[in-house]
Formats: structure tokens, sequence, C-alpha cells
């Protein structure tokens, strides 16, 4: 080969890169690399530290509502642009669902907005108390005191009245009721047996008994829980019996005259839900092969008798309920494959049928 040739090549290696030898590579490689970094570890729990909450418990979801009613105790019954009623459904004293009519008495679409309104009450209006009893209701701070075989009557700005009944051997007292502005007296006085008795009228102004009023239409045999009803013009007398689940009541008028039998004679009369409101002494009396229910209002100032006749919602309605809505408007309800609601004004005479669907 040339030296011409030979001095070519030895130019090219001169210009040409370096390599470095494998020692050298690897010690750059290590150099080069770093390892991954790790977290660091949680501070320590200070003793003073409280621990975490836990996490809030799953609230199961709450089921919609029925559109329909599916029974409950009335509550309300307000009167405005709308009729509305409403329901005690799961007897906690308090409205939790409401249902509503037109005027007209057409029943209103379910609003759950305004229908499952919660604790919707009516505060019922005041009346004024017609009479007094010796018993710890209405007794006008303990003015009545019955005594063993005598009675104390401590009336307003007058002296108090000691009353001695002849009762014999055979008859007891056992309750007394007074007019409000205590000028009249009546007394129960059955015989010890409980199958008879009568009520005494004294005049608390002369200090006399001047009528004696028996009970009436009892049975022979059967054991009687007696009462009365005293308005201001009026008497009632009441004789209950558990056995014969009987009930039978005298009208009388408070000059001892006799008016006439309680609904007629009537003894399926439902006494323990009995209303007494502005002067009405209200009952229902229900008849037997699903004949119509019927309300009878005796006036407690002349005696006089009304009635309203209450046809059965359907073969599903087992009972009917009675209460008062407000003094002188009372309402019966029939819950069955619907709810039949009747509104009756005792002053007016008036008497409202509204149906809604139930469940």
């Amino acid at each position: 080969m040339s030296n011409r040739w030979l001095a070519a090549l030895a130019v090219l290696a001169a210009c040409g890169p370096s390599r470095p030898d494998r020692a050298e590579i690897v010690i750059e490689d290590q150099v080069r690399w770093q390892p991954p970094s790790l977290p660091l570890p949680p501070p320590p729990m200070q003793q003073d530290d409280p621990p975490p909450p836990p996490p809030p418990p799953q609230q199961p979801k709450a089921k919609p509502p029925k559109a329909c009613l599916d029974g409950g105790s009335l509550t309300s019954f307000e009167v405005g642009r709308v009729l509305r009623a409403c329901f005690d459904q799961d007897s906690d004293g308090t409205a939790d669902r409401c249902v509503r009519w037109s005027l007209d008495g057409r029943p209103l679409a379910y609003d759950p907005a305004v229908d499952d309104a919660q604790d919707v009450t009516e505060a019922d209006e005041a009346e004024e108390p017609v009479t007094f009893h010796s018993d710890s209701q209405n007794n006008d701070d303990g003015r009545i005191e019955l005594e063993g075989n005598a009675v104390q009557i401590c009336a307003y700005e007058r002296a108090c009245a000691k009353l001695m009944p002849r009762l014999g051997d055979d008859l007891s007292m056992t309750e007394i009721y007074t007019d409000a502005e205590y000028h009249r007296a009546a007394i129960t006085m059955p015989s010890h047996d409980t199958r008879r008795g009568h009520v005494e009228l004294w005049d608390l102004d002369r200090g006399r008994v001047y009528a004696r009023l028996p009970f009436r239409g009892l049975m022979s045999e059967i054991d009687y829980t007696f009462s009365i009803k005293l308005g201001r013009g009026a008497l009632i007398a009441l004789a209950s019996s558990n056995i014969e689940s009987a009930v039978s009541g005298a009208i009388y008028g408070l000059d001892g005259g006799f008016r006439g039998m309680l609904a007629g004679g009537a003894r399926s009369l439902e006494l323990g839900e009995a209303i007494e409101t502005i002067g009405q002494f209200v009952i229902l009396e229900e008849q037997p092969d699903k004949k119509p229910y019927v309300l009878h209002a005796v006036d407690l100032a002349t005696g006089a008798q009304g009635r309203f006749s209450i046809a059965r919602a359907d073969e599903g309605a087992a009972w009917i309920e009675l209460r008062k809505l407000r003094p002188g408007v009372v309402s019966t309800v029939q819950w069955g494959k619907r709810l039949r609601l009747d509104v009756i004004d005792l002053r007016a005479r008036a008497q409202r049928t509204l149906w809604a669907k139930g469940c």
C-alpha cells in the first residue's frame, strides 16, 4: 500500500467519533439511575386528637305516600275556598293526611304539598259551662261536696246550702248536678241493687225538693248505671246496661213534666260516644239489618228532639265514628271502599255528605 493511502486512512480515523470503553459506560449508567421515592408515613396520632367520625349511616328510602286514604281519625274540617278534612293515620294525636273537595263536593286531585301537611290541627272554640258536677270534672273549685247522706253546695255570693235527701234503706246518692248559676240541683238516687232509681230536683233558692223523676224503660233483673244530662230547661235521665248493651233515656222538663223517651225508646244507642255541644245532646243509634244509622239530637233547653239519617258507606264499613268539629257542628266518619264523611250543623239542621277514594 502506498504511503499516500496510509496517510488518508490516518486522517479519517482522527476525525471520527471517539468510543468509550465498556467500563466507562457502566459507571455512567450507575450514576444517572435514581431509585423511586417512597410515600412518607402518616404522622403519629396525638393523644388529645379525637378519633375521626364514623361515616353517616345509609338512610332508607322513604316510600312514596299513597294517593288514597286507608283510615284514620278525623282531626279537623276546614271551610274556605275549598273543603278540607285532615286525619290522624298513625294515632300520634296529630294530623298527617288531608283530603280536599271543591265547594260543590267534587273531590280534588291529590297534592302532596297540601295533603301531606304535618301537625294540622284545629282548635276547638271554648264553650261556656252549662252545668257543674260533684265529681272532680267541672266542679268549679269544689263548690259541690258529697259526704255520706248530706250535700253541701256553695253558690256565688250566698251562704252554703246543706241538703239532706231522704234516702231510706235502699237508696244512695251518686251524682249531683247544678246549673251554672246554682239555682237548681239534680241528684241521682239509684237503689242499692242498681236495678231502679230516680232523680230528685231541688230548688236551691228555697232549699227544698220539688220533683222526683224516675228512670224509665228499665228491664227486670238487669243492673244499670245511672246518669243525667242537665240543661237550661230540660233533663235526660239515662240508664245503661253492660250486660244487654242497652241504653234507655227519659226526657223531662225542669218543671218535672215528662217530654218523651230518647230516640223514641230505642235501646241500641252509643252512649260512650255521645256529644254535648251548644246545649244539644247528640247520640248515635245503630239500626239492625244494615239499615241507615240515625243521629239523634235533643235540645236541653226545650227537650225537643231532631234526627238525621246516615246511610252506611258500604258493606265494608264496619263502624262509624262521631266527633265534634266545633261548637254546633258534628261529623260522622265511615271507612269502607270509600270514605264517607257527613258534616251536620245542629243550629241550621243542615247535613252535608262528602266522599273520597279509599285504598
